[in-house]
């Protein structure tokens, strides 16, 4: 007996929610077996019970691709499903210390997922109905698994030697400041693409989107190489506040298009764009407005 059909389910929950911000991302998904569950049981008497339950019986881990789509990432799936702060686990290092971030958060695992599991009588009293999500970098995640199963599994091989812990840690310090640079990297590149009117790419680089449609309506291409201000203003358009405001009309496209459409409806007001603006996202967005 496992959980794995019930852990698929709610990985394609989670997978359909960050989907429609268009972020990047991997996602993957395990469910316990009895066997396992006897084990950790077993392993531990009387840790589980009345006082502690295992919340785990389902893991889902989101791998992004970028560090600053982690807080997006948590908020967008603590607003679906029924989130257990106090049972969840968020530790983010100290400004002056190098170390992993971690996202440990615990949901209950929705109503009509959780009645098709069926939990032995000799195990149900610690077992939680609860699933853990676990929210990682695409980086992080190679030195996260080897820290897990090399050193936080076996702290004892690890005493009297702080050396080799503080050098494990600069590794993530590495990828850490790899993943800064490449933020950095993609933001020159928008700024290139600016500056020489590559509108497409200046879009990518600078949002960092998983566009369904990358081609742009000659409208738009027209607007912004004769609209040096407007162009600046797309430019200098915070990637969160459009990722947002994308999310609160809800069933729009990720297409380049319709950030455009949008950010012009937002900020620019540009009447030539606003008449090319497909009917249904102005519906979508009178309504939201109503």
């Amino acid at each position: 007996m496992n959980y794995d059909s019930e852990a698929k389910s709610v990985a394609r929950r989670v997978e359909d929610i960050l989907n429609s911000a268009g972020i990047f991302f991997r996602i993957f998904h395990r469910g316990k077996s009895y066997n396992s569950l006897r084990k950790k049981i077993d392993s531990n008497p009387g840790k589980y019970g009345a006082q502690k339950k295992i919340q785990d019986i389902i893991g889902i881990r989101i791998c992004l691709y970028f560090s600053d789509d982690i807080r997006l990432a948590k908020d967008l799936v603590c607003g679906k499903f029924n989130y257990s702060a106090e049972c969840s686990s968020i530790d983010i290092p100290e400004k002056t210390e190098f170390g992993p971030t971690r996202y440990n958060l615990i949901f209950q695992i929705p109503d009509e997922i959780n009645r098709s599991m069926v939990i032995p009588e000799e195990v149900s009293p610690m077992i939680d109905r609860t699933f853990e999500l676990q929210i990682r970098t695409i980086l992080s995640e190679g030195w996260h698994e080897v820290e897990h199963d090399l050193r936080y599994k076996f702290p004892d091989d690890w005493i009297n030697n702080d050396m080799a812990s503080r050098a494990f840690n600069g590794v993530f310090a590495g990828l850490e400041t790899s993943e800064w640079t490449m933020l950095k990297i993609l933001d020159d590149q928008a700024h290139l693409n600016y500056k020489n009117r590559n509108w497409s790419a200046m879009i990518r680089s600078k949002f960092r989107l998983r566009f369904s449609d990358h081609t742009l309506d000659q409208v738009l291409i027209n607007w912004l190489d004769s609209s040096p201000e407007d162009a600046k203003k797309l430019f200098r358009e915070s990637r969160e506040k459009v990722i947002s405001y994308i999310l609160s009309v809800g069933n729009i496209p990720i297409t380049m298009n319709n950030l455009i459409y949008i950010h012009n409806i937002r900020s620019i007001k540009n009447a030539d764009v606003l008449n090319a603006t497909p009917k249904y996202l102005k519906r979508l967005i009178d309504s939201r407005t109503a």
